[in-house]
């Protein structure tokens, strides 16, 4: 069984075009990204994209070319995930691009879910913990 992850990229985001390739600490999002990935026990990262920009980041086939009009970053991971021929037991962890500070202790703690409970999907997520102020609070400030 192999544990992979995949990272949808496109340049045409809606609300920040080029967001993949927008610079934190002089480097792509997207490379930070990729490299949290690698730091998991993931046996392969990808990238899914459709720009050439971003697929230039990527050397020794970490990147692939994916159809320009999928509508989802996980219609782009799925195309890779045919690409590569994976088998039915393989794990496939679809990793958004723009999660440059994702701990890869959260993406181990999925695989080992997912291969322990045999799960054939999951999220990962995190409570957000906000008591909005009283209102005899809000009349102090």
């Amino acid at each position: 069984m192999k544990k992979i992850v995949i990272i949808p990229a496109r340049l045409k985001s809606e609300r920040l075009s080029g967001k993949p390739l927008k610079l934190i600490l002089n480097k792509p999002m997207i490379n930070w990204t990729f490299e949290a990935a690698q730091e998991s026990s993931a046996d392969e990262v990808k990238i899914a994209t459709d720009s050439k920009k971003i697929f230039d980041n990527f050397s020794n086939g970490d990147a692939f070319i994916t159809d320009s009009n999928h509508l989802s970053g996980t219609d782009r991971s799925f195309e890779v995930a045919n690409m590569l021929k994976l088998e039915d037991h393989d794990i496939v962890i679809n990793l958004q691009g723009d999660e440059p500070f994702i701990d890869p202790l959260d993406l181990d703690n999925l695989f080992k879910i997912m291969q322990k409970d045999k799960v054939q999907m999951a999220t990962l997520y995190s409570c957000l913990l906000y008591t909005s102020p009283s209102p005899r609070d809000r009349q102090k400030s």
